[in-house]
Formats: structure tokens, sequence, C-alpha cells
């Protein structure tokens, strides 16, 4: 069972660069490091795009994130550190820094809760709403200031 005392936060870290998907092989502080982007849902996209992406996983491993924590702390607390009021639609992506070997954890806001989902990145069109690091509360050294 989970431990749903420690709290996280999405945190903009704005007086800190963020790097996301950073294209590195597998350095130990790229693949420990959570990363988040948050998006509003756009609609179809008119033409599709070819490409490759990374599959959604129900944990990240090196941080023993499991699914169960992260759905339970979006959908009973505020997590974000700014004014964001989610809506039908908007897309959540919780991934490691890394690329290489790089998990995501995707979330759509449905029905007035955040459930494990995701988006099609080469048939619908996201915008970007915000973007940080994932830190966790009690990790006091990676608390902005």
């Amino acid at each position: 069972m989970c431990n749903f005392e420690k709290e996280f936060r999405l945190c903009t870290c704005k007086d800190k660069e963020i790097k996301h998907r950073k294209n590195t092989t597998n350095k130990k502080e790229d693949t420990e490091i959570l990363v988040w982007t948050l998006y509003t849902y756009k609609g179809k996209l008119d033409s599709c795009i070819v490409g490759m992406t990374a599959l959604p996983s129900n944990t990240i491993d090196k941080q023993k994130l499991p699914l169960d924590y992260v759905i339970h702390q979006l959908n009973e607390k505020n997590c974000f550190d700014f004014d964001y009021l989610p809506i039908e639609g908007d897309y959540l992506i919780i991934e490691t820094q890394a690329i290489w070997n790089g998990r995501i954890m995707p979330f759509i806001y449905r029905q007035n809760k955040w459930v494990f989902d995701s988006y099609n990145p080469f048939t619908e069109k996201l915008e970007v709403i915000n973007n940080g690091k994932l830190i966790f509360l009690d990790d006091r050294q990676n608390l902005p200031t």
C-alpha cells in the first residue's frame, strides 16, 4: 500500500532552468529528476504526423512513484504551485528528464478527475499551459526559494 502522507508539488521553478527530455544517455541524475508538462486539448490535427513516442507507464521505477499514489495526490489536492483550475480534456505528463530509458506517466482530466490515459501526440493538437519539476514536500533541498 502507498504512503499517501508524503505530498508532492508540481513546481514551475521559474527561477531555475529545467530541461525537459534531455538528449542524454543513462546518466543517473537525468533518470531521477521528474519533470511535468501541462497541456490543454485543442482537438484533432488536420494531418497526421509520423514519429515515435514513449509508451505510458504506471510507475516511474527509479522514483518508486506508483500510479495510485499520483492519482490520489492529483485528485485530493491542488498539486500545482500556480493558479490553475483543470478543465475537461486537460493533459498532464509526468516523466523522467532523460529521453532514452525515460518513462512517462500521462493523465487526462475527465469528468472532474484526473485519470491515467494519454492522447496520441501525432493526431491530437495540444497547447502547453505550463511545465516544471516534481518535488516532494519533505525534500527540503528541492524546494524553490
